[in-house]
């Protein structure tokens, strides 16, 4: 994967691992990002080109380890976190209608709930804390896009 068309085209790079609950990308606000932003932390895949339009890139088939949250934002980096959303149903609804109502959509009473959870992050990289110790995990140097 060519570096200089991953800048062109918007990727980031991890670069530092605070905690098993935040991390730090190369981007911020003077790269378009904002508070809040969905991040997803990539392993870039080949440039995909149409042959029917003069070999044009169309973009890279990525694979996507996770998606983050930009948590805190300066103009050149951002603190991102994973967010767990649980949907919390409100009212006096039967078992078997509150169910079907959570497997669907939620209602106008519904509250979602965020709450921060852990990075799936490789031990000898991170500041402070206690990572997973599993497969795809996040490592310094993985690149970071802002999600569509």
């Amino acid at each position: 994967m060519n570096e200089e068309y991953l800048k062109e085209d918007g990727y980031f790079r991890v670069i530092k691992i605070i905690s098993n609950l935040e991390i730090i990308i190369n981007g911020g606000t003077m790269d378009g990002l904002n508070e809040d932003d969905d991040i997803n932390i990539i392993v870039p895949g080949d440039i995909i080109t149409d042959p029917y339009e003069y070999d044009k890139k169309l973009g890279s088939l990525d694979l996507i380890k996770d998606t983050l949250k930009i948590k805190d934002i300066t103009p050149y980096y951002s603190i991102c976190h994973k967010v767990k959303k649980t949907v919390v149903k409100q009212g006096y609804l039967s078992q078997s209608v509150a169910s079907l109502a959570a497997s669907t959509m939620t209602s106008l009473t519904d509250k979602i709930v965020e709450e921060e959870v852990p990075l799936d992050i490789i031990e000898s990289e991170i500041t402070n804390g206690y990572p997973k110790l599993t497969e795809e995990r996040i490592i310094i140097g993985d690149y970071a896009r802002k999600r569509f």
